[in-house]
């Protein structure tokens, strides 16, 4: 099994243009007349997929979606991704990193870490036409270059990302409290820690906060208790794993924290019902 590696917008990483960190294409011109197929990948910068039509499948962190019209697709930096496109397809992709496109943008910054959270909508068709319209504004100004038109863009991209956050049926988006701030920093802390710190107590100390309070919290936010969300996290990590490289499985288990690799392969099986070969042969 060959490691795959982490897809990047631009192979220059050295050129700080906006042009080398944002990119925005027609899914009609993207292998013109014919399906897109790409395996289990991961990439370092945003992807939004907009299907004005198409069919097929996605898969993000190994959660399948069927592809319908007027539907919005978001993979996140390091997540897993698979589509299936078929290709009678209309729409747009849009690729950004944020070394680049959040700097000197705070606005728009805030109003995208509402999306930080989600990677599916299925939209009214108005809804997505007045999206459309505002991506054809966006490709009309990065190829005509006039003056001011990188403001004019992140004007744009400012209005789909309000009409996103407004269409969604998350209620991490619709929070405006210090409820909220707690949970974003347990979650970022969380997915900087897991791998190190799979007991509740670190994340106590850090927020000062009780056991009952981070239950609380996490299962506001998420459904889950705050040691399910390190779990959960856990094996994420360790399906990306089997996934997009070749390690062996002990190399995994250390690379997540895990001293002994019998309990890593009981522990993947307790919550996936698979072991990690088993799973990793059932993707290659």
């Amino acid at each position: 099994m060959s490691k795959i590696p982490i897809r990047n917008i631009s192979q220059n990483k050295k050129l700080i243009s906006f042009e080398n960190h944002f990119r925005i294409r027609r899914l009609e011109n993207i292998q013109i007349g014919k399906d897109i197929f790409e395996k289990y990948h991961r990439h370092n910068f945003y992807y939004f997929l907009f299907i004005e039509k198409g069919k097929g499948e996605h898969s993000i962190d190994f959660e399948t979606i069927s592809v319908e019209n007027y539907s919005v697709f978001i993979v996140h930096p390091q997540q897993v991704h698979q589509l299936d496109l078929k290709s009678n397809r209309r729409g747009f992709l849009i690729q950004f990193t944020d070394l680049l496109f959040f700097k000197n943008n705070e606005e728009i910054h805030v109003i995208f870490q509402n999306l930080q959270h989600e990677n599916y909508f299925q939209l009214e068709t108005t809804t997505f036409l007045n999206i459309k319209s505002h991506l054809e504004e966006i490709l009309k100004e990065i190829t005509t270059k006039n003056e001011k038109y990188l403001e004019a863009i992140y004007f744009h991209l400012y209005l789909i990302f309000i009409t996103l956050t407004r269409n969604s049926n998350n209620d991490f988006l619709k929070e405006s409290s210090q409820q909220k701030l707690q949970f974003e920093q347990l979650f970022q802390l969380i997915k900087t820690n897991f791998k190190q710190e799979k007991n509740i107590s670190f994340y106590k100390e850090k927020l000062h906060l009780t056991s009952y309070q981070l239950n609380k919290l996490s299962k506001k936010f998420t459904d889950k208790t705050c040691s399910e969300l390190i779990v959960s996290e856990n094996i994420l990590e360790a399906k990306r794993q089997l996934i997009i490289t070749s390690k062996q499985i002990k190399n995994i288990a250390f690379h997540l924290g895990f001293e002994d690799v019998s309990y890593f392969i009981r522990f993947f099986k307790k919550y996936t019902d698979f072991s990690p070969q088993s799973f990793r042969k059932k993707f290659q």
